[in-house]
């Protein structure tokens, strides 16, 4: 078995690669590679013929979709120059990119890398090196751009096409010449595509008021449902969150999203809610502290005695309430304490010390 250290290793320049792409750098080095391999001594022009199978056999992991793609996309950078291949002899034939080019994506080193080359052996037919132009008012970016911006970048086709207008009416104004428009609309492209995305990002937006007969689409109610909240419960829910939506900026969510929010800290709270109210009942009229209870009040220091006076009263004014409580053992050693400690301040008080008023108006035993 053939040792995979002894196998030649791949090299590719870091800074191309952030310039260019890491695909098109890859492909770069080793289209040089290559061409190196099949150069002719004493050459002396820019075009360099290699068999398609060589490039093909060079790259292994790659399809040949994908090197196709890649040689598309070093062409649209202006990175190189690719005379048609010839199907019958299968041979491909390309030079640098014009270093006249207006390409600011190939700048110092990385020119200088691909123009260091060996001069190679010219093709049998030479394609004219292009030569700038003035932007025309019915320049239209191609085909292989298009899919490039969506593949790359992940930009629609629709956003691209909606910018050609302001693309040709500023440069037709400025007059200016160019021999990569291509290159320079990919560029203006991604300038916009960005600025897009930032002003997302930072600028809030003001939701419009959702139409009366709104409802969360089904995957928000199947998720809700699925957590356990009713689907009663979520009915009631809706008409409280338009309301929300309404008064709310929302900078990212849809309303289905915010929805989900909404509904899970509503029945929150209710299920906290019931959880307090569901032992809830009223005073009756032959209620009795619980054993823990009276042991709470004993270690306080009241006795037997003053607990008994102290339960016909608080029975009393709590059935006249009709109040619903679920815990009328902390409400009645609470009222029994009050009693006692009241008790021991006011001893020796005369009845001129306290008026009526006061004596009607004290709940706080209660």
């Amino acid at each position: 078995m053939k040792s995979l250290d002894l196998e030649p290793q791949v090299l590719f320049s870091p800074s191309l690669a952030k310039q260019i792409g890491l695909d098109e750098a890859v492909m770069l080095q080793q289209l040089e590679h290559v061409a190196s391999l099949h150069d002719q001594p004493g050459g002396s022009e820019p075009w360099r013929s290699i068999p398609l199978s060589s490039v093909r056999k060079a790259m292994p992991w790659w399809e040949s979709a994908t090197v196709n793609r890649v040689l598309r996309s070093l062409v649209a950078q202006s990175v190189i120059v690719i005379n048609s291949p010839d199907s019958k002899e299968g041979v491909l034939s390309w030079r640098p990119g014009s270093p006249e080019a207006d390409h600011p994506m190939i700048e110092g080193g990385a020119t200088a890398d691909i123009q260091s080359a060996p001069p190679p052996r010219p093709p049998a037919k030479l394609a004219p090196a292009p030569s700038a132009t003035a932007m025309r008012k019915d320049w239209r970016p191609s085909e292989d751009l298009l899919q490039m911006l969506a593949m790359n970048y992940s930009i629609p086709r629709e956003f691209a096409m909606s910018r050609i207008d302001d693309f040709i009416f500023y440069w037709c104004e400025r007059g200016t010449a160019c021999h990569a428009w291509e290159n320079r609309f990919r560029q203006w492209i991604l300038s916009q595509w960005h600025k897009r995305i930032k002003h997302a990002e930072t600028t809030p937006t003001q939701s419009a008021d959702l139409p009366p007969d709104w409802q969360p689409d089904s995957d928000a109610t199947d998720l809700l449902q699925d957590q356990g909240i009713p689907a009663d419960f979520l009915k009631t829910c809706i008409p409280e969150f338009r309301i929300y939506w309404a008064e709310t900026s929302h900078a990212k969510h849809s309303p289905s999203t915010s929805f989900i929010r909404h509904a899970r800290t509503a029945w929150s709270q209710h299920q906290m809610h019931s959880a307090r109210t569901s032992h809830a009942s009223t005073m009756r009229r032959d209620w009795e502290p619980s054993h823990h209870a009276l042991d709470i009040l004993a270690k306080a220091g009241i006795g037997e005695e003053q607990i008994t006076d102290a339960l016909p009263e608080f029975v009393l004014y709590w059935t006249d309430q009709n109040t619903a409580r679920s815990d009328w053992n902390t409400k009645f050693i609470a009222h029994c304490k009050y009693r006692f400690k009241t008790q021991r301040t006011s001893v020796g008080l005369s009845t001129r010390e306290r008026s009526l008023r006061d004596d009607l108006e004290d709940t706080s035993w209660v």
